[in-house]
């Protein structure tokens, strides 16, 4: 079946070989690689949704133009690693040369994967909605990424993994409201040379920072303008380097957090109590915009494996690095050994919830060498068991306090479930 098309406002234009879509008003539908490219003459108003796939070219003629997504409409930009989505200026690669991607009461189903995004006045201005920015580029621009909360008082919520956003003349993410609350769950970004990496403007404005690195920006790496709610337990498993002003501002700072101290993270280098790190994060070539780590960069495996309460892995099935690019060490990916797949949520933990002492159960028919780790749902590794044989563990409670736990079972294969203590 053919893809059905309505585009309003859209004039396609082709000459020889070569084609143009120029587009503008009220769109719903698909646009696919073969308009290229897609030339923005008019503000863009979708309708019900709009597909991007993989490959396709936006670019903004002269009058600031902007891709709006409201009313409960989807927007769903799906780029590859080998085939990006590029929105850019038609001419030109100075900030403010069009306007933005504006996500507003526009839901949770929004999306962009692997997107790159340049020299606009804000490269995503989202309000109150809560999509998934995922493997982005975005640089440039006047500001990098900005989530607001305006027009009721339900929160936004926008998750930002593994983004690059740099070289943007003001903040790489703003975060404001007029109403409610607005959050930022940041994890496996790099934030390069921003004037401010992270910036909460008001009262109830939060971030969540996690595998991060927020390096070289003008003035602060993290701040918080007058009332604004970003905590220093809210910085975890993160590296801070080389911003001018200082890496935080308006910030509580606790006993051992903001410098490398007396505690040891996976790699058992120092850091602080957050397991954050405060070195240079040695990227192969900043200047030429290639974050890629060098082999000896301390944000190697110093990441934390949970994020938002899922157990990940870099690609190459080690424990995460610090930032938007993992260093490859050549090993089989985690997401790719499909048997690693089925087996993760084999573990078996009963009774759960349970008070003193639960068993966990997992297929070792081998009797292979396995490593039991649990971890808080912040990330912190809480317990450590080495030279299990069995497949059979009786775990005791001890100390810990109640809440929700992961344990993970790592040997040969890769195990993980959830547990719960009252």
């Amino acid at each position: 079946m053919k893809k059905l098309f309505l585009f309003i406002g859209i004039l396609a234009v082709s000459c020889g070989l070569s084609a143009q879509t120029v587009v503008s008003g009220n769109i719903t539908g698909v646009w696919e690689p073969d308009g290229n490219p897609y030339i923005v003459v008019g503000d863009i108003n979708i309708v019900d949704s709009l597909i991007i796939e993989a490959g396709v070219l936006v670019q903004f003629q002269a009058g600031g133009w902007m891709i709006q997504v409201g009313g409960g409409a989807r927007f769903l930009a799906d780029g590859t690693d080998e085939s990006p989505i590029i929105f850019e200026p038609y001419q030109g690669n100075e900030p403010g040369l069009w306007d933005k991607i504006y996500l507003s009461v526009s839901g949770s189903d929004d999306t962009l994967k692997y997107c790159i995004i340049r020299n606009a006045n804000i490269g995503i201005h989202t309000n109150t909605c809560s999509p998934y920015i995922f493997n982005c580029k975005i640089s440039g621009n006047y500001v990098g990424v900005h989530i607001y909360n305006g027009s009721t008082a339900y929160g936004s919520i926008v998750r930002l993994d593994h983004c690059l956003i740099n070289d943007n003349i003001e903040d790489g993410i703003l975060i404001s409201r007029y109403t409610g609350s607005a959050k930022a769950n940041i994890s496996n970004c790099t934030l390069y040379n921003n004037s401010y990496g992270i910036r909460a403007a008001n009262n109830t404005t939060f971030a969540t920072i996690t595998n991060t690195s927020i390096i070289g920006c003008a003035n602060y790496g993290v701040m918080n303008e007058i009332n604004a709610d970003i905590n220093a337990e809210d910085m975890i498993y993160s590296c801070f380097w080389d911003n001018g002003q200082g890496n935080f501002y308006n910030i509580g700072i606790p006993l051992g957090f903001g410098y490398n101290g007396i505690y040891q993270n996976y790699n058992e280098d120092s850091c602080d109590v957050n397991f954050n790190i405060y070195n240079d994060p040695q990227f192969v070539d900043a200047t030429y915009s290639n974050f890629s780590l060098m082999e000896t960069s301390k944000c190697i495996d110093a990441g934390t494996n949970i994020i938002l309460g899922e157990v990940v892995y870099d690609p190459d099935g080690t424990m995460p690095d610090m930032g938007a690019n993992y260093f490859d060490q050549g090993g089989v990916g985690y997401f790719e050994n499909t048997e690693l797949i089925s087996n993760k949520f084999e573990i078996n933990v009963y009774p759960n919830p349970f008070f003193s002492k639960a068993t966990i159960e997992f297929p070792n028919p081998n009797h292979s060498n396995y490593t039991l780790s649990v971890f808080s749902i912040s990330g912190n590794k809480v317990f450590e068991r080495a030279n299990i044989k069995s497949d059979i563990i009786e775990f005791e409670r001890g100390n810990l306090p109640k809440g929700i736990y992961l344990a993970e079972l790592k040997g040969e294969k890769v195990f993980w479930g959830k547990m719960a203590i009252k």
